[in-house]
């Protein structure tokens, strides 16, 4: 029997699952993109290696994976032979799971041809640094006691501080390190400071990539943060990564007090702080990665902690920094959401399917059951914003009415929305997804930017822009929720469930709040 779409993209998941198994961190996947299911980026941890497996709805029935490499070790003669000796296994294997058959394929290649990729600098020997920095620091300390050394009244030189380049060959190549637990944050060129997972980009020379990889040039780096700890800045000359700086503090030192303070603070009961998104599946109060910590680890932050985010903004061709007071290393608050622009759901065919959904999720998660979206809310965010007041949501509104006709003009463009499949955002918020297009990418991207451009405040989210159809969303605060292994049991029957599609037939402006379980709408936008 031939192997049904549905069924192939089951079996590309199960693989996907078992590849990220047996290199945990190391996998990245990017879905839908075009006529490509999935791409997989394997980037070996000890080794200056990139795999990308590109899948398309066929693999691996009647098509092989299309095999590329990324290296910066490699020479190109290198690279041209061990990525034909990948695709040509990849060929002969038609018909079978071949990923991580081709990892191992790669790593016989170079231990055959006797070429050493691993990463040039001894972490082990850097730690040792550290540990003598340390000991020379104390014996500095021994001398300044003395007043008779410090006759010397010549200003000191500033050490050499360590590259950018180096922080991100320290992240990637120390094996105690957590790729996922560090974020950059760089300068775009419109929207000022952004701070991204450190694993949601390649890092390697941008002239090798594809348009669907995510890169950037390493003099934009500002600073780099392990979790919410600010160890590398540029701009204030922060090293505790290496401690190249003076500080005597390393990222080992860092990992360690940070460890301890998250301790403390569990054993602290005052201050709990509550996220709270109003509704729409956001969190812009506070960085996110910590948010995911809350719920992952029940952290309870001081109120204390909290401090008013630096926001960079361009002007010509300089930079003028507003809302200066910051606390590096502590959490940033922005300002919260309390409206959003919306798309709904008006497709009868999307809006039974997912009613049949949250029908059986209510009987396999019946803890879940009273936390289901009622069908009067189904829509798929585009943006959020924060209105303060009646004058600010007036003016929203005007500029909205502006935009109509190149708003009517893009979203003819846009084909309708395809959504399948069921994914979830930890243990608390389960959703159908959306296949996005690049039309209705550009679409979202052209209203927001204006909206911004016009005295618009858009919450940015760190994360890339994610849209869904919530079909089960449970308080900040609920404590029965089901394990993260509970959930993916129950939604996995629908990984591939087609809803139908969704036309681009109106944007709708709402306040998050609710009357009689329908959001309260400001304005409407039909095309």
């Amino acid at each position: 029997m031939a192997t049904t779409e549905a069924e192939a993209l089951s079996i590309q998941d199960n693989e996907i699952l078992g590849i990220r198994s047996q290199y945990p961190g190391q996998i990245k996947v990017l879905s839908c993109i075009g006529e490509i299911q999935n791409v997989v980026m394997l980037s070996f941890k000890d080794l200056d290696l990139q795999l990308k497996f590109q899948l398309t709805d066929e693999y691996p029935n009647t098509a092989a994976a299309s095999v590329s490499i990324r290296s910066t070790t490699l020479s190109h003669d290198q690279q041209e032979v061990l990525t034909s000796h990948l695709q040509e296994q990849a060929e002969l294997k038609k018909g079978q799971l071949v990923m991580t058959h081709l990892a191992d394929r790669a790593l016989n290649w170079l231990q055959d041809n006797s070429i050493d990729l691993k990463y040039s600098v001894d972490v082990k020997t850097e730690k040792r640094k550290d540990k003598k920095k340390e000991k020379k620091a104390k014996k500095g300390n021994d001398k300044t006691d003395n007043p008779e050394d410090n006759s010397s009244s010549a200003p000191a030189k500033k050490s050499a501080m360590k590259t950018a380049a180096d922080v991100i060959k320290r992240i990637q190549w120390d094996r105690d390190l957590n790729l996922e637990d560090f974020y950059v944050g760089y300068i775009d060129r419109f929207l000022g400071i952004v701070e991204k997972c450190f694993t949601a980009f390649t890092w390697e020379d941008i002239a090798a990539v594809d348009m669907f990889t995510l890169t950037i040039p390493q003099h934009r780096i500002q600073y780099f943060k392990y979790k919410t700890e600010v160890v590398w800045n540029k701009g204030e000359r922060i090293d505790n990564v290496f401690g190249s700086t003076g500080s005597d503090l390393t990222i080992t030192n860092v990992i360690k007090r940070y460890e301890e303070k998250k301790n403390h603070r569990r054993e602290d009961d005052d201050g709990l702080l509550e996220e709270s998104d109003g509704g729409v599946g956001v969190q812009c109060s506070v960085e996110n990665n910590m948010m995911e910590s809350l719920r992952d680890d029940d952290v309870k932050i001081p109120m204390e902690a909290l401090s008013i985010e630096k926001t960079v903004y361009f002007e010509g061709n300089h930079m003028s920094n507003q809302h200066q007071e910051k606390k590096v290393g502590h959490i940033n608050t922005r300002k919260k959401p309390n409206f959003f622009l919306s798309l709904d759901i008006t497709d009868e065919n999307v809006r039974k399917n997912a009613k049949e959904v949250q029908k059986i999720l209510s009987s396999s998660l019946p803890n879940y059951a009273d936390h289901i979206q009622p069908e009067s809310t189904f829509h798929i965010t585009l943006t959020v914003m924060n209105l303060d007041d009646a004058d600010q949501i007036s003016h929203c509104s005007k500029l909205l009415k502006e935009m109509e006709p190149a708003l009517i003009d893009s979203a003819k463009k846009v084909p309708p929305l395809n959504l399948r499949g069921v994914g979830n955002f930890g243990e608390g918020i389960i959703f159908a997804r959306v296949k996005v297009s690049k039309e209705f990418s550009s679409f979202v991207h052209f209203v927001t930017e204006s909206l911004q451009e016009g005295g618009v405040y858009i919450c940015k989210d760190r994360h890339s822009y994610n849209p869904h159809l919530t079909l089960v969303k449970c308080p900040k605060g609920m404590k029965e929720k089901a394990s993260h292994e509970k959930i993916a049991q129950c939604i996995h029957p629908f990984m591939h469930r087609n809803f139908g599609a969704q036309k681009l037939d109106a944007i709708h402006l709402y306040q998050m709040e609710k009357e009689d379980f329908k959001y309260i709408e400001v304005a409407v936008i039909k095309f």
